[in-house]
């Protein structure tokens, strides 16, 4: 009798060649260590099973493709710079000149006179 396979279960038991199956396991090990990992109290991971099925006249050909989406890892945090002609200054270009020492200071236009 010819075996006719119309369930998922089954449909995942003809991957073995490709094991698909093992490389599920992989992926979920590895969604489930990197959520217990993330920095914070969320987080989010995915483990996706895609089957592709493509006829070409009475042949099917069945194509499953696995992947996943990690949380992201901790990330470094920014440095605040400013652009000044064209170079880059971690101080801002209003405050260069308050650490260049004394200054001359511009008589206010009412004390002129």
């Amino acid at each position: 009798m010819m075996r006719l396979i119309d369930s998922y279960p089954e449909i995942m038991g003809i991957f073995g060649r490709e094991d698909v199956n093992g490389k599920l396991n992989e992926l979920l090990r590895e969604a489930l260590e990197a959520i217990e990992d993330a920095p914070g109290d969320k987080a989010k991971a995915s483990v996706t099973l895609d089957i592709a099925f493509a006829r070409d006249g009475d042949r099917v050909t069945i194509v499953p493709a696995v992947k996943s989406k990690l949380p992201p890892q901790a990330g470094f945090r920014g440095t605040t710079c400013w652009l000044v002609e064209g170079k880059i200054s971690l101080q801002h270009p209003s405050q260069i000149d308050m650490f260049s020492g004394p200054r001359e200071v511009a008589p206010r236009t009412r004390d002129a006179g």
